[in-house]
Protein backbone atom coordinates (compact mmCIF):
# COMPACT_ATOMS: atom_id res chain seq x y z
CA UNK A 1 0.00 0.00 0.00
CA UNK A 2 0.96 3.48 -0.31
CA UNK A 3 0.22 6.24 2.21
CA UNK A 4 0.88 9.63 2.94
CA UNK A 5 0.28 11.57 6.25
CA UNK A 6 0.68 15.25 6.50
CA UNK A 7 1.81 17.56 9.30
CA UNK A 8 1.60 21.63 9.69
CA UNK A 9 2.85 21.63 13.09
CA UNK A 10 6.59 21.95 12.83
CA UNK A 11 9.91 20.78 10.64
CA UNK A 12 10.92 17.42 11.80
CA UNK A 13 11.84 14.54 9.88
CA UNK A 14 13.00 10.36 10.97
CA UNK A 15 16.23 11.80 12.23
CA UNK A 16 14.62 14.76 14.58
CA UNK A 17 14.42 12.30 17.56
CA UNK A 18 17.81 12.04 17.52
CA UNK A 19 18.68 15.46 17.78
CA UNK A 20 16.14 17.43 19.58
CA UNK A 21 11.99 17.61 21.04
CA UNK A 22 9.13 16.71 18.75
CA UNK A 23 5.84 16.34 19.94
CA UNK A 24 3.87 13.20 20.39
CA UNK A 25 2.05 13.36 17.13
CA UNK A 26 4.99 13.84 14.66
CA UNK A 27 6.82 10.60 17.19
CA UNK A 28 3.74 8.71 16.27
CA UNK A 29 4.21 9.24 13.05
CA UNK A 30 7.75 8.38 12.84
CA UNK A 31 7.63 5.17 14.60
CA UNK A 32 4.42 4.21 12.82
CA UNK A 33 5.80 5.37 9.40
CA UNK A 34 9.06 2.92 10.01
CA UNK A 35 6.97 0.18 10.96
CA UNK A 36 4.44 0.12 7.80
CA UNK A 37 7.97 0.49 5.37
CA UNK A 38 9.03 -2.62 7.37
CA UNK A 39 5.86 -4.42 6.41
CA UNK A 40 6.11 -3.79 2.64
CA UNK A 41 4.19 -0.45 2.71
CA UNK A 42 5.59 3.07 0.93
CA UNK A 43 4.82 5.79 3.24
CA UNK A 44 5.49 9.88 2.52
CA UNK A 45 5.23 12.51 4.86
CA UNK A 46 4.88 15.90 4.05
CA UNK A 47 5.49 18.73 7.05
CA UNK A 48 8.01 21.50 7.16
CA UNK A 49 10.98 19.23 6.33
CA UNK A 50 13.99 20.91 4.88
CA UNK A 51 15.01 21.41 1.56
CA UNK A 52 14.36 18.92 -1.06
CA UNK A 53 12.76 15.35 -0.55
CA UNK A 54 14.72 13.15 1.72
CA UNK A 55 14.25 9.54 3.07
CA UNK A 56 14.95 8.20 6.57
CA UNK A 57 14.72 4.57 7.31
CA UNK A 58 12.81 4.12 4.08
CA UNK A 59 10.06 6.67 4.84
CA UNK A 60 10.04 9.37 2.01
CA UNK A 61 9.98 13.11 3.48
CA UNK A 62 8.48 16.32 1.42
CA UNK A 63 8.16 20.01 2.08
CA UNK A 64 4.42 20.44 3.08
CA UNK A 65 4.40 23.41 0.20
CA UNK A 66 4.14 20.57 -2.22
CA UNK A 67 1.90 18.29 -1.24
CA UNK A 68 -1.15 20.28 -3.31
CA UNK A 69 0.96 19.98 -6.57
CA UNK A 70 1.01 16.17 -5.61
CA UNK A 71 -2.52 16.16 -4.12
CA UNK A 72 -3.60 14.12 -7.62
CA UNK A 73 -1.36 11.30 -6.86
CA UNK A 74 -2.86 7.53 -6.61
CA UNK A 75 -2.46 6.89 -2.97
CA UNK A 76 -4.34 4.05 -0.55
CA UNK A 77 -4.32 6.30 2.79
CA UNK A 78 -4.06 10.30 3.05
CA UNK A 79 -3.97 10.76 6.83
CA UNK A 80 -4.25 14.33 7.96
CA UNK A 81 -2.52 14.88 11.45
CA UNK A 82 -4.76 17.06 13.83
CA UNK A 83 -5.65 19.68 11.02
CA UNK A 84 -8.60 19.13 8.77
CA UNK A 85 -7.57 21.70 6.19
CA UNK A 86 -5.19 19.53 4.72
CA UNK A 87 -7.54 17.03 4.76
CA UNK A 88 -9.16 19.25 2.54
CA UNK A 89 -6.46 20.00 0.20
CA UNK A 90 -5.54 16.03 -0.98
CA UNK A 91 -7.71 15.54 -4.28
CA UNK A 92 -6.10 12.17 -4.63
CA UNK A 93 -7.33 8.34 -4.34
CA UNK A 94 -7.98 6.59 -1.87
CA UNK A 95 -8.85 6.71 2.14
CA UNK A 96 -8.74 9.83 3.58
CA UNK A 97 -8.53 9.90 7.36
CA UNK A 98 -8.32 12.57 9.76
CA UNK A 99 -6.25 11.70 12.88
CA UNK A 100 -7.12 14.15 15.65
CA UNK A 101 -6.04 14.39 19.40
CA UNK A 102 -7.49 17.72 20.71
CA UNK A 103 -10.01 18.43 22.21
CA UNK A 104 -13.16 20.04 21.24
CA UNK A 105 -12.97 23.42 22.27
CA UNK A 106 -9.22 23.60 20.68
CA UNK A 107 -8.40 25.66 17.79
CA UNK A 108 -7.94 22.99 15.06
CA UNK A 109 -10.95 20.57 16.35
CA UNK A 110 -13.07 23.98 16.71
CA UNK A 111 -12.67 24.37 12.48
CA UNK A 112 -14.83 21.22 11.97
CA UNK A 113 -17.70 23.71 12.55
CA UNK A 114 -16.94 25.59 9.62
CA UNK A 115 -19.04 23.99 6.76
CA UNK A 116 -16.29 24.99 4.36
CA UNK A 117 -13.70 22.91 6.16
CA UNK A 118 -16.05 20.13 7.83
CA UNK A 119 -14.62 16.85 7.18
CA UNK A 120 -17.34 15.14 4.84
CA UNK A 121 -15.76 11.63 4.22
CA UNK A 122 -15.83 11.32 7.73
CA UNK A 123 -13.12 8.78 8.72
CA UNK A 124 -11.35 9.80 11.68
CA UNK A 125 -8.77 7.85 13.73
CA UNK A 126 -8.58 9.38 17.60
CA UNK A 127 -6.17 8.86 20.55
CA UNK A 128 -9.15 7.94 22.68
CA UNK A 129 -12.12 6.07 23.35
CA UNK A 130 -13.47 9.47 25.21
CA UNK A 131 -12.33 11.76 22.45
CA UNK A 132 -13.71 10.01 19.81
CA UNK A 133 -17.23 9.71 21.27
CA UNK A 134 -17.04 13.39 22.47
CA UNK A 135 -16.30 14.95 19.33
CA UNK A 136 -18.74 12.59 17.58
CA UNK A 137 -21.22 13.91 19.73
CA UNK A 138 -20.02 17.82 19.86
CA UNK A 139 -19.86 18.14 16.39
CA UNK A 140 -23.08 16.53 15.32
CA UNK A 141 -22.02 13.78 12.81
CA UNK A 142 -24.59 11.76 11.89
CA UNK A 143 -22.76 9.67 9.38
CA UNK A 144 -19.17 8.11 10.60
CA UNK A 145 -16.18 5.57 10.80
CA UNK A 146 -14.09 6.31 13.42
CA UNK A 147 -11.35 4.61 15.39
CA UNK A 148 -8.99 5.24 18.17
CA UNK A 149 -5.89 3.66 18.95
CA UNK A 150 -4.60 3.48 22.19
CA UNK A 151 -0.29 3.99 22.14
CA UNK A 152 2.21 3.24 24.89
CA UNK A 153 6.19 3.58 24.46
CA UNK A 154 8.54 0.89 25.17
CA UNK A 155 11.75 -0.02 23.87
CA UNK A 156 11.83 3.26 21.73
CA UNK A 157 8.75 2.01 19.56
CA UNK A 158 5.25 2.44 19.56
CA UNK A 159 2.80 -0.31 20.10
CA UNK A 160 -0.39 0.59 17.93
CA UNK A 161 -3.46 -1.28 19.22
CA UNK A 162 -6.57 -0.14 17.29
CA UNK A 163 -9.82 -0.74 19.19
CA UNK A 164 -13.27 -0.55 18.38
CA UNK A 165 -14.94 1.03 15.20
CA UNK A 166 -17.52 3.23 15.73
CA UNK A 167 -20.03 3.77 13.31
CA UNK A 168 -23.08 6.11 13.88
CA UNK A 169 -26.15 5.50 10.94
Amino acid sequence: MKLVFADNAMAWNGDTPKHGPLGGSQSACIYLSRKLVEMGHQVIIYNYTDGEPDFYDGVEYRHINNMKDDSNSDVDVFMSVRDPRLYQIWNGTGIRILKMQDDSNQPLPSLLTNPAIRVNNHNFLFVSNWQMKRLVRVFSYQSVYAWYILMGSGSQTFQWNFRYLYQTN
